[in-house]
């Protein structure tokens, strides 16, 4: 999958943007862990509507992921305040050619 434009993907409804530093990560067997920052991510979401996100699978191996070794496959979390519904997540081939498709650079 993260050699054919494979992508995490899922919808979110925000209710509340992060207040302090976010991660979205992928974890595969210890100690191996890939976590990428997701404040400008989810900061830039629009309230109380639902929106699709997609993050190249390549961003999270470019951050440590061995993709052969994944056991948690979608992990967020703040330092502070964040409010988010999640639905819908799932690996989906060829979603990080999409348009919309969030690049490796623009999280930060």
């Amino acid at each position: 999958m993260w050699t054919n434009g494979g992508a995490l993907v899922f919808d979110a409804v925000l209710h509340a943007p992060p207040d302090d530093t976010t991660k979205i990560a992928v974890h595969c067997q210890y100690p191996c862990v890939a976590e990428l920052p997701a404040t400008s991510l989810f900061g830039g979401l629009p309230v109380e509507k639902q929106a699709a996100v997609k993050i190249p699978l390549s961003c999270f191996v470019s951050a440590g992921l061995d993709p052969r070794k994944v056991n948690t496959p979608f992990v967020v979390y703040s330092q502070w305040r964040m409010d988010v519904t999640f639905s819908n997540v799932r690996i989906e081939t060829g979603a990080a050619d999409d348009a919309d498709a969030t690049s490796c650079t623009e999280l930060r």
